[in-house]
C-alpha cells in the first residue's frame, strides 16, 4: 500500500490548500483501553461525543491480513456506530472523520476519484471509478475489518477530500514489494483533496500535519512514512511544509501506462512533531 500518490491535487499545488486558521484541536486519548473511549470535545458547547483509541502495538513481522484479535477489536471500534461518523481529530474548521458505509459516501468518493486532478496521480491506469467499485475497494476498511482507517476530510463541516492511515506492521508484504524498510512502529497515509475549488488553499498540508500529530500522540507512531511520485514536485513541497523529509527513491506498485511509477519516501519522526495540545497552525501558503 505504498501508494499515497500524495500529489492527488497536483493540478495547482499537489495537495496544498488554504483554509481559515482554527482555534484549537479536539482529541480524546484512550490510554487504558484498546477499543477507544467516548468523551466530550474540549471547548465544544454541544457536548458532542468523539471516539479515539490507543491500540496495543503490533509486532513488525505481521503481514497483511493477519490482524491480532485486540487490533481487530480496536479498528472496529474506530468505525463507531452504523450511520454515525466518528471524529478522529479536529483542529479549528478542519476535521478528519471516519468514512461511512453508505451509498452516498461511495458515490462521493467515486466522483472525487474521477476528477482529472485526482486521476492524474491516484491509480491513473484504473478505469473510472463507480460507487460499486469504490465500495468493493473500501468497504472492508470502512467497516473496520482491516488495519486501514478510511476517512473523510471536512472543512467547516463540508466534505472536501479523503485520507486513510494504517500501521506499516500490517503491510510488510507491500514494503517488500517495493524494496524499502521503515522504522518499527511506523504508520503511513494516503490523501487527496477531491473538491476542485478547495485545491490550492492549504487544506491538504494542514490535514497531513494534523493526522501525523494524531498518529504520534494517540497511536504511538514512531514515524509517519509514505510515498510521493517523483515528478509531483508541488506535492513534495506541500509535504515538506508539513514537516516531512524526502528520503529514498523506489518504484511504486502503482502504474502509469503500464510502467511502475518512480516515487520518493517522505518521512516525519515523532521527535519533530508539535504536541497535540499545541494549537498553533502549520505554515500555509497565502490564499488565492
Amino acid at each position: 500500500m505504498v501508494t499515497p500518490d500524495v500529489g492527488n491535487t497536483a493540478s495547482q499545488d499537489g495537495i496544498v490548500h488554504q483554509a481559515t486558521a482554527g482555534q484549537g484541536r479536539s482529541t480524546v486519548n484512550a490510554p487504558t483501553s484498546p477499543i477507544g473511549v467516548l468523551g466530550e470535545r474540549p471547548g465544544d458547547p454541544s457536548g458532542a461525543q468523539i471516539r479515539t483509541l490507543r491500540p496495543p502495538w503490533l509486532p513488525s513481522d505481521r503481514g497483511r491480513g493477519a490482524l491480532s484479535s485486540s487490533w481487530t477489536g480496536a479498528v472496529r471500534s474506530y468505525g463507531g456506530m452504523p450511520g454515525a461518523p466518528v471524529v478522529v481529530v479536529r483542529e479549528g474548521d478542519l476535521t478528519i472523520r471516519t468514512m461511512l458505509d453508505s451509498v452516498d459516501e461511495y458515490e462521493q468518493m467515486a466522483a472525487w476519484r474521477n476528477q482529472p486532478h485526482v486521476r492524474e496521480f491516484w491509480d491513473p491506469d484504473d478505469p473510472p471509478a463507480t460507487a460499486a467499485s469504490v465500495a468493493e475497494e473500501y468497504a472492508a476498511d470502512v467497516r473496520g475489518e482491516t488495519a486501514t482507517r478510511a476517512c473523510v476530510i471536512e472543512v467547516g463541516g463540508v466534505p472536501v477530500g479523503f485520507i486513510q492511515f494504517y500501521p506499516w506492521a500490517e503491510y510488510s508484504d507491500d514494503l517488500a514489494a517495493v524494496g524499502i524498510t521503515v522504522q518499527d512502529g511506523a504508520w503511513s497515509l494516503d490523501v487527496f483533496i477531491g473538491e476542485p475549488h478547495w485545491v490550492g488553499r492549504g487544506v491538504g498540508s494542514r490535514t497531513v500535519w494534523l493526522l501525523a500529530d494524531h498518529l504520534f500522540e494517540s497511536e504511538g507512531a514512531t514515524t509517519v512514512a509514505f510515498g510521493v511520485e517523483a515528478v509531483n514536485h508541488r506535492a513534495r513541497r506541500a509535504y515538506e511544509k508539513a514537516g516531512f523529509t524526502p528520503t529514498v527513491e523506489f518504484l511504486d506498485t502503482d502504474t502509469r501506462d503500464g510502467e511502475r511509477v518512480r516515487s520518493i519516501l517522505m518521512v516525519k519522526s515523532s521527535g519533530g512533531h508539535r504536541p497535540i495540545r499545541d494549537t498553533r497552525q502549520p505554515p500555509l501558503e497565502a490564499g488565492r
